[in-house]
């Protein structure tokens, strides 16, 4: 597969983590947070904005146009707007989707990696020759400014993002799971909505799950670790970016952090990753994708990587 285009949409407000947050948390526990995550801002939706029109406001008529032409559109998204009808369908209505199929991920922060893999085994068939991935999340809809464990944490995204069928698996190896009895360190309360997150159990969960699904991709690939040009990993925190730096040893030119000014992007996080260092990532480079997050799920690719970026 191809990757062909993308595009990016954040939210609209830009907030300081310690200057917004400071009446309902203690600014000296926000500094201590905001260091351990790297995150010194955030870019939420505003109050008018939510998922849906978040989206459309990326579908230009040359992204309409594109879209219409797709055999296959996967939506990643966990930030519904109504319960039914899926959200695919109230992002999709101006676009001509009766000879596509449309699918909804459900699957967070890993489910771009996951619609990669979907996207690379639907091209094995011939009559898949373009395809879409949609990420949206507004988790700021879901989030009490005073619970820390997620108000510091969480942007705002969307993507949209292209791909060609250029008739060979761009997939070398890949690794992927669920561990469904932990999803509780990553939920909302079924009252409120609201969401909690208890990050030293998913910090735990990248040590003792992700990394070795990284080592297993590695390994099933039989390519040496020296040969990945690129790590492209689910944007969470600077913890998590330098765990498996130096678990790897990963030179620093390999590996990426770039939620600075963002906040963890959930699914849109490797789209932005993505779309701030294509000019970075050249043709035939190998790229090794890993994303995980509520469920507990995680998935981990290794991709011979080929783009047609404008």
């Amino acid at each position: 597969m191809i990757f062909q285009d993308i595009s990016i949409k954040l939210g609209s407000n830009s907030i300081k983590i310690v200057d917004h947050l400071s009446s309902d948390i203690d600014k000296d526990i926000l500094r201590r947070i905001s260091d351990k995550s790297g995150i010194k801002s955030l870019l939420i939706s505003k109050k008018d904005e939510d998922a849906v029109t978040l989206v459309k406001s990326l579908i230009t008529k040359s992204i309409k146009d594109n879209l219409s032409k797709c055999q296959l559109i996967i939506i990643v998204s966990e930030s519904k707007t109504q319960r039914i009808p899926p959200i695919s369908s109230l992002i999709l209505t101006d676009v001509k989707t009766e000879d596509t199929l449309v699918l909804d991920l459900d699957s967070g922060c890993a489910g771009y990696v996951q619609a990669l893999q979907i996207v690379d085994n639907f091209f094995s068939n011939k009559l898949f020759v373009n395809a879409a991935i949609i990420t949206v999340d507004t988790y700021s809809k879901f989030i009490e400014k005073s619970n820390r464990g997620v108000a510091p944490i969480f942007g705002d995204g969307a993507s949209i993002n292209f791909f060609e069928n250029n008739k060979k698996s761009s997939i070398i190896s890949s690794n992927f799971g669920t561990f469904a009895a932990d999803y509780k360190s990553l939920v909302s309360n079924p009252k409120s909505d609201k969401l909690n997150m208890n990050g030293a159990e998913i910090f735990f969960f990248v040590k003792s799950k992700v990394i070795p699904s990284i080592k297993e991709t590695i390994d099933n690939s039989k390519i040496k670790i020296t040969e990945i040009d690129y790590f492209i990993i689910h944007q969470a925190s600077k913890l998590v970016i330098d765990e498996i730096k130096r678990y790897f040893k990963i030179p620093h030119e390999k590996i990426f952090f770039e939620i600075q000014d963002t906040g963890n992007l959930v699914s849109t996080s490797i789209p932005f990753l993505l779309h701030r260092v294509k000019n970075k990532v050249k043709n035939n480079s190998k790229l090794l994708f890993s994303a995980f997050g509520v469920g507990l799920t995680f998935s981990s690719l290794l991709v011979d990587y080929e783009n047609n970026y404008n």
